[in-house]
């Protein structure tokens, strides 16, 4: 069985509330659940589990909005590059540099755990 058909329909109801509300009080409130109930639903494994799916989910579509105006915060800050006023100028300067030497390091990163995993899936394979 699914850890969803554990779930009744208001614990299911209840998850995206208790994600969007900054605190679990407040969160039964609008959800009309007890914060005693809402503290022993977190103790549930299947609870936890998909809640913690549903956060995943919530964040991934939060990141494919943000990638989505990627380009014109990219274009925005070239722009800001060429104010005439020397503070705008400065920090679109500043911001440009962060951002590129971020995505730098990040693949770097990535670059040398793809190392990693190919070092150790060939070490396994001389076992």
């Amino acid at each position: 069985m699914k850890q969803k058909e554990k779930l009744s329909d208001r614990q299911l109801r209840t998850i995206p509330i208790i994600l969007s509300t900054p605190s679990l009080t407040e969160a039964g409130r609008k959800a009309n659940v007890s914060r005693s109930q809402l503290l022993r639903w977190m103790a549930e494994e299947a609870f936890l589990e998909e809640l913690e799916k549903t956060r995943d989910q919530m964040l991934e579509v939060s990141l494919d909005t943000l990638q989505a105006g990627a380009k014109e915060a990219v274009e925005t800050l070239l722009r800001l590059l060429k104010d005439r006023h020397k503070g705008i100028k400065l920090k679109a300067a500043d911001r440009t540099l962060f951002y590129v030497l971020r995505v730098k390091e990040l693949r770097d990163i990535e670059a040398r755990v793809s190392l990693l995993e190919k070092l150790i899936l060939s070490a396994k394979e001389e076992r």
